[in-house]
């Protein structure tokens, strides 16, 4: 996919408290703390999120490249006369539907 999100790795000494995850959050705000770069896809939290993204931005020109080759496979490879003429032989599979 190619696609990096900023992770803040936060290391705590000794056991966890609250006051310690708001000095790392604190070390985030002022810069003192840097973002690491890792691809969304080794990130769980952030993965179906970048995901989703990742392909709400690509879905109109894929639909444009798949609806173009259908156009072009229609002009090719299906005149209305050979169209029915498998249609009848073959049926289409919808009638079950």
């Amino acid at each position: 996919m190619g696609v990096f999100v900023p992770v803040y790795p936060l290391q705590f000494e000794g056991e966890f408290s609250l006051e310690k995850l708001e000095e790392g959050f604190e070390r985030v705000r002022s810069g003192q703390q840097k973002p690491k770069f890792l691809p969304a896809s080794e990130v769980p939290a952030i993965r179906s999120v970048a995901k989703q993204e990742f392909d709400r931005r690509r879905a109109i020109g894929l639909f444009n490249r798949v609806y173009d080759f259908l156009l072009a496979a229609k002009i090719k490879y299906f005149k209305p006369k050979e169209y029915e003429e498998h249609r009848k032989k073959f049926g289409t599979k919808l009638e079950k539907i």
